[in-house]
């Protein structure tokens, strides 16, 4: 037998091991939980946006862990509302209104967050019945899980397609039907620069958003003629939530710019005017399009 000590190695270290029992050491002392899973569900990784009347809003998080002793989540990274800025949180790391923050939680803590962040789940027909005929709908949703496809595990494809595709479908389907009885109304789809170039390590992100642009296309044939305009917008590389861990070095925006012709990263509220401007009369002969605004990434 070989002896691991015959070579000179004293000690085998795990560093995912290691990680995830440290994390769960924390849960178990209690501090502070889009959702991203590991270790078969065990632990949760959420993001949400704290609002003025979130119980410990404008205390600090040594603060709200003696407040809250009970609780299975801790908070992992915070981003101040209005900038790229992430900080790592410490004890007398504050929350503020505004600020996205994510836990990390057991599956107790998944419910302890919904209730003392105000959250509520609701079904996507028990959401689409509460809006009042809408005039338009912007139908945005996307998350999304980034390497090779072959080590992809078999419930993220499942997560990625209902989110990405089956969950837009769904609000389309049940907002629609009061489009159609009123006869007029407008659907904004999210589709992505990637539907129309595809990307090492996206596969199912891409194959979703492609879906969105060919749903985009044929339900506009079928509703225009109600009186029902449906289109798309496919944002390029922009910075959000979703992409804050393919961005968050100098290295990685350098090389994310690097395809990108215009040279440099879209803001939000650019894809927010799109949307706005495809929604409006000005662009009311567009029908079953998905504009793509990239910064020329696609052309290359």
């Amino acid at each position: 037998d070989i002896s691991f000590k015959n070579i000179g190695v004293d000690e085998l270290i795990s560093p995912e091991e290691l990680a995830a029992k440290e994390i769960q050491q924390l849960l178990d002392q209690s501090a502070f939980s889009n959702s991203y899973e590991f270790e078969g569900g065990a632990l949760t990784l959420i993001g949400t946006r704290l609002e003025e009347d979130v119980p410990f809003v404008g205390k600090s998080v040594k603060e709200a862990a003696s407040i809250f002793p009970d609780v299975h989540f801790m908070p992992v990274a915070i981003q101040r509302k209005g900038t790229q800025i992430t900080l790592i949180p410490r004890g007398d790391s504050c929350f503020e209104a505004g600020d996205t923050v994510f836990f990390i939680t057991s599956k107790e803590g998944v419910e302890e967050l919904y209730k003392l962040t105000g959250k509520t789940k609701a079904s996507i027909k028990n959401m689409c019945s509460e809006a009042q005929n809408p005039d338009i709908l912007l139908n945005n949703a996307g998350i999304l899980w980034a390497g090779p496809f072959d080590e992809m595990p078999s419930d993220e494809i499942t997560k990625i397609v209902n989110v990405n595709l089956l969950g837009p479908m769904q609000i389309a389907h049940n907002i629609g039907k009061q489009m159609l009885k009123r006869g007029s109304g407008i659907i904004v789809n999210t589709s992505s620069q990637l539907a129309f170039h595809g990307a090492a390590e996206r596969a199912v992100y891409a194959s979703t958003k492609a879906g969105i642009a060919q749903f985009t296309k044929s339900l506009a044939a079928e509703w225009a003629p109600k009186g029902v305009r449906v289109v798309a917008i496919a944002p390029g590389r922009t910075l959000t939530n979703i992409n804050l861990g393919l961005l968050n070095s100098e290295e990685k925006r350098r090389t994310a710019l690097k395809d990108i012709p215009a040279g440099r990263l879209a803001e939000a509220h650019e894809m927010a005017r799109l949307a706005l401007l495809l929604s409006s009369d000005i662009l009311s002969y567009v029908v079953g399009e998905t504009i793509i605004s990239d910064g020329g990434y696609v052309l290359l």
